[in-house]
């Protein structure tokens, strides 16, 4: 906790928290809020409205990612409490008419009103970025999702397969080429950035939120499902967006999307964590 307050009162430091207002795309079905931190929160299948005049989707994953839209924003509330904002971003438009965690051919399947949305999703997030990077940060992208995996736990996506998480040593150290967080620290602290003591997995373990992989839970365990995380995470992170990382968040329902008491105590540790974390390795 102590590391903690240290790190709070290096963001209070800085100007105070700006009073942004919600920018909107076609229809209102995408929001961007823009934030004052180098930090990302995109939340691409929680959205909750429909629309008769766009074609339901036919393949891929339909359901949307129940509450992921609200966590977004208790998870933003949260930061105002240390004086500063993240960029935030949340789709609003059911995933059953576009999914903005995919290329935009397999998001609207030919639909030209969906593809304007994901267009809104994505254009943002860019937007979010240049910003970050005008002010000479890094930036910190953390795309938000929810899982219905059996094991109640927070799993954190760099690209990684769950069988990558079993290795160790060198062979481990090197598959930083392929992760999301790509030349982010060298070669020999990569195992300490993803599952070392102040990882963000470590770090949101600490804070009673369960999560792989961390120091406690080094790898998803054989048999078990894990997300290495999409579309944005590859699109948005070092493999193809310089100076930018990032990170997809799938969280459980139990203890964290189930109750707004829930996502509140969540979005405070998740927040505190990010801001360390951040502190600890987004030198810039």
């Amino acid at each position: 906790m102590k590391f903690y307050f240290l790190v709070l009162s290096f963001f209070l430091a800085l100007p105070r928290l700006y009073s942004a207002e919600a920018q909107f795309g076609h229809k209102k079905y995408v929001e961007y809020i823009p934030g004052d931190l180098p930090i990302i929160i995109a939340a691409p299948h929680g959205g909750r409205q429909t629309d008769d005049t766009i074609a339901d989707r036919k393949s891929g994953v339909l359901l949307a990612d129940k509450n992921t839209d609200k966590l977004a924003r208790n998870i933003y509330e949260s930061f105002k409490k240390s004086g500063k904002t993240p960029h935030l971003i949340i789709c609003h438009l059911k995933r059953l008419k576009v999914d903005c965690n995919r290329s935009k051919d397999l998001a609207c399947e030919g639909d030209k009103q969906a593809l304007k949305v994901w267009e809104d999703f994505q254009g943002y997030i860019e937007k979010a970025k240049k910003s970050i990077r005008k002010k000479g940060k890094k930036v910190l992208f953390i795309d938000l999702h929810a899982h219905g995996h059996e094991i109640q736990r927070l799993e954190l996506g760099y690209l990684l397969r769950a069988e990558d998480l079993r290795k160790k040593g060198k062979e481990f150290s090197s598959l930083q080429a392929t992760s999301s967080v790509k030349d982010l620290v060298n070669e020999a602290a990569f195992d300490e950035l993803i599952r070392g003591k102040k990882s963000l997995g470590t770090l949101l373990h600490s804070a009673g939120f369960p999560s792989v992989p961390s120091l406690e839970i080094k790898e998803p365990g054989k048999g078990n499902k894990f997300f290495r995380g999409g579309y944005n995470t590859m699109r948005h992170g070092a493999q193809k967006s310089k100076g930018c990382f990032a990170i997809q968040i799938e969280c459980n329902k139990k203890g964290v999307r189930d109750s707004e008491k829930n996502r509140l105590k969540f979005g405070d540790a998740l927040s505190r964590s990010l801001l360390i974390f951040y502190n600890s390795y987004f030198k810039n």
